[in-house]
């Protein structure tokens, strides 16, 4: 398994991490609701009780977090899609309504790039930060999540 990179200035947040899995799946795991909902948030044992996506440009998400073995919602995401590029790039903004009220309209880009057939860097990139303790946050979440989605290509669904 790579290691992953992360980059952290005040204001933005990079996370980079190799996924072991052609660009396609790669894709397919970030953008589908029912294959998202089977590995985001594994690592920090929370799981999405709620993924709706509409991924298309104007299209809106929002993602309710609960810890494992709970359904009761205590972190939830939301935005909305300004770009749309199949396989290559993803841009939105990030809104979250659990316990740090100051995080509105950041923005989230997420690069998805080809090493080999069987490998996709993705690089995420998370912009807008209000203050130093959100951008930490938001750096260990994103390198968490990047590492769970190594596990899910490598694993199979659910199986962290």
């Amino acid at each position: 398994m790579a290691t992953t990179k992360a980059e952290q200035a005040f204001d933005t947040v990079t996370v980079s991490e190799v996924i072991p899995a052609p660009v396609a799946a790669v894709w397919r795991a970030w953008t589908l609701p029912e294959e998202k909902m089977t590995w985001w948030g594994r690592s920090e044992n929370l799981k999405l009780v709620l993924c709706e996506m509409d991924v298309r440009v104007g299209g809106r998400y929002r993602y309710g977090m609960a810890a494992d073995g709970d359904t009761e919602v205590s972190e939830a995401a939301h935005g909305c899609y300004r770009v749309v590029e199949e396989e290559k790039r993803l841009v939105y903004t990030w809104s979250w309504g659990g316990e740090e009220p100051s995080v509105r309209d950041t923005l989230v880009t997420v690069i998805f790039e080809r090493v080999d057939a069987n490998a996709t860097r993705v690089t995420v990139t998370h912009e807008r930060q209000p203050t130093k303790r959100v951008a930490t946050i938001h750096t260990e979440g994103w390198t968490h999540m990047l590492a769970d989605l190594v596990l899910h290509v490598e694993n199979g669904p659910g199986e962290h």
